[in-house]
């Protein structure tokens, strides 16, 4: 306001010399001159002008002022003529600005605060105001902070007003809240007993000082109270400050423990925050450790209260840690808790694979062993071909009817005292029937993916195991280690055997001394050989498909290959996992992502590697889940094309903390 009125005495006073200068030249020419009548007048008139123009600005000046002294009064009319008190005591600013968002008037606050800003652009201040004048922008506040202080800032356009509201302080009492604030966490030596068993005693000894030197060292930097549970656990209770120290260091903790020594420890960490309650927190942190342990351990998970879980780390493969006892006590609990339950429902994961529908028939017998109904949940259109054909060469129509139930019927079929056994899948996401599991179901789950983020929410046997090559494989050994001579016909083990060749892509992938043992057992079961590859053999149109698939390829990565379909072909989800197998088989190839759409409202990611990128990694960045291995993901309404470019773009930003560092193989 003050700028506008200098201006306007700096051009009258302009226009004001001018025209007298004029006026002074033309009487100097009437006196040296002979001018007529008509001359005369025109100096009189240009008098006038310079009347009028005094006149003027005298009026302009005063209504400028008014308006000024107007802007001033408008609190004042409403609060009174303490406002500038009350503006103190509530550290309220006001700031008006003209059309060009310039700062025409300030309060006393502002200027206490040293908002030296009459007379610039409102944005100086912080660009951040400008958000608030724009229509894109939905909140109805902004905070900025200004020379050390913290400001919350809201516009009243019709009157072209900012109010600022200190809040300093509210802001210094937040932070410290949250920087304050409890962590809870758990560090387990994932694979103790192992290296108990396989290592001398001095060696071992020697080889555990050094670890719990490590971690004591590492919590006492990050000033967490610790203490030693067990001999393979520690817990730790520190600041959510603290913490975020830690998370920036990525948890260096597990690499250093594993780069201890070749075939030595490995470290899972769980922790947890977001909640005051301690006791809240230590459960939490312990069903973290549970997850990471349940996807192969050697891996962070942090569980924030009511959030999703973060994974950090998990880049080596699972290691093969099973051991006879713990096989047959989950075999025993298993069909203990059959023979307590009125019946048994079977269930595979969405489009069951041969894994899924193998590892279900294991199970039934498991149940007829127990002298329990058991009933294998079962869609004709949520089975893919493949296996499809398989069963019903095996089986005839009246074998195949006494083993399965249809959707309604196992809605009438099941009760509070119904066990449930979900088998291959984790994620109830991916369930056949989603509507069977409830809270209140009896559940017990069989799979080898590592688990997922979203799991069941009540889990009475937990038969997760990472390191098994196919869920057939478990079912396997479930039945062979079992106290009890189990039976299982040829057909359930022909099926079973398809489920490992399926999953190991015939032994070459995800294999160890437990994925052929457990081929021997349904061997010895009598599984055929030949029927079983017969199985899987490729149709003369899936060979077609699948070679088209692969000729449009592109490399955008090194070792990176990305095949996509055509946008119209709706592709099986087996022959795009076919394809990406395919592709990760050709040299130089370290990891495949194949593309297609697998129905008219979605699109699947099929990713496949040769053990040194972690595809589970990268799906669970889109969303999805698998194996280190082997994994994929889902998207729906969209494009090849749009699900290219978020493959692309986490490729770019992910791919190197994907690829398996050459200290952690």
């Amino acid at each position: 306001m003050n700028t506008l009125l200098h201006k306007q005495r700096i051009k009258s006073i302009i226009l004001f010399i001018f025209e007298i200068l004029i006026v002074s030249g033309l009487f100097v020419a009437s006196a040296l001159f002979e001018l007529d009548y008509y001359f005369l007048i025109a100096i009189g008139l240009c008098l006038a002008i310079i009347c009028f123009n005094t006149i003027f600005y005298w009026f302009s000046s005063r209504t400028i002022e008014n308006l000024k002294l107007r802007t001033e009064l408008k609190s004042a009319d409403v609060i009174g003529t303490d406002i500038q008190e009350a503006y103190n005591f509530g550290k309220i600013g006001l700031a008006v600005t003209d059309g060009n968002k310039n700062v025409i008037w300030i309060n006393e606050f502002l200027t206490d605060m040293d908002f030296d800003v009459v007379d610039c652009k409102i944005d100086e201040i912080s660009p951040d105001l400008l958000k608030l004048s724009s229509s894109d922008y939905e909140e109805e506040t902004v905070k900025i902070i200004y020379k050390k202080h913290n400001y919350e800032v809201k516009f009243i356009e019709s009157a072209n007003l900012y109010i600022f509201k200190d809040i300093t302080d509210y802001e210094s009492i937040f932070n410290y809240s949250k920087n304050q604030a409890p962590v809870v966490g758990y560090i387990l030596f994932d694979n103790f007993q192992d290296v108990s068993s396989a290592k001398k005693e001095t060696s071992f000894n020697d080889l555990t000082s050094a670890s719990r030197k490590l971690v004591t060292e590492y919590l006492k930097k990050y000033k967490a109270l610790t203490k030693r549970l067990r001999a393979d656990m520690y817990m730790f209770i520190c600041s959510m400050e603290n913490y975020e120290e830690m998370q920036k260091d990525n948890f260096s903790i597990v690499d250093k423990v594993r780069d201890l020594e070749e075939d030595g420890f490995t470290l899972s960490v769980g922790i947890a925050y977001g909640f005051p309650d301690y006791t809240k927190l230590g459960e939490l942190a312990s069903n973290a450790i549970d997850v990471a342990l349940s996807r192969g351990g050697d891996q962070s998970v942090i569980a924030p209260f009511s959030e999703n879980m973060i994974f950090i780390g998990g880049k080596t493969e699972s290691k093969a840690s099973r051991n006879k006892v713990k096989i047959r006590t989950l075999s025993q609990s298993l069909i203990t808790l059959m023979q307590h339950s009125s019946n048994v429902l079977v269930m595979g994961h969405i489009y069951a694979d041969m894994d899924a529908i193998g590892a279900a028939l294991g199970v039934k017998a498991l149940a007829d062993f127990a002298k329990v109904e058991c009933k294998i949940i079962y869609d004709d259109q949520l089975v893919e071909n493949k296996t499809r054909r398989a069963l019903k060469t095996l089986y005839s129509t009246d074998e195949f009817k006494s083993m399965t139930i249809g959707f309604k019927a196992a809605n009438e079929y099941i009760n509070e005292n119904t066990l449930v056994v979900a088998v291959d899948f984790n994620n109830p996401s991916q369930a056949m029937n989603k509507n069977i599991i409830t809270e209140k179901t009896k559940l017990a789950v069989i799979d080898h993916h590592r688990r997922a983020d979203n799991f069941f929410p009540s889990v009475l046997i937990n038969g997760i195991d990472s390191s098994a090559s196919s869920a057939s494989e478990l079912i396997a050994e479930y039945i062979a280690f079992n106290p009890s001579t189990i039976a299982l016909n040829d057909k359930a083990a022909t099926m079973m055997l398809a489920g490992i060749l399926l999953d190991t892509n015939y032994y070459r992938n995800k294999t160890n001394i437990g994925t052929y043992e457990a081929s021997t057992i349904l061997k010895q079961h009598g599984a055929n050989n030949e029927a079983a590859d017969d199985f899987l053999k490729q149709d003369y149109e899936e060979y077609v498909l699948i070679n088209r698939i692969m000729s449009n390829a592109s490399t955008p990565f090194y070792g990176v290959l990305v095949c996509t379909a055509d946008d119209e072909d709706i592709i099986d989800r087996t022959i795009l996992a076919i394809a990406a197998r395919e592709a990760v088989s050709i040299r130089g190839v370290n990891a495949s992502f194949v593309i297609g759409r697998s129905s008219e409202k979605s699109i699947r990611i099929s990713a496949r590697s040769d053990g040194t990128v972690n595809c589970q990694f990268l799906m669970e960045k889109l969303n999805g889940g698998g194996h280190f291995n082997a994994a994929a993901s889902e998207f729906q309404n969209e494009t090849i094309t749009s699900v290219y470019e978020k493959l692309i773009h986490i490729l770019d930003e992910y791919l190197q903390d994907a690829r398996k560092t050459t200290n952690s193989k």
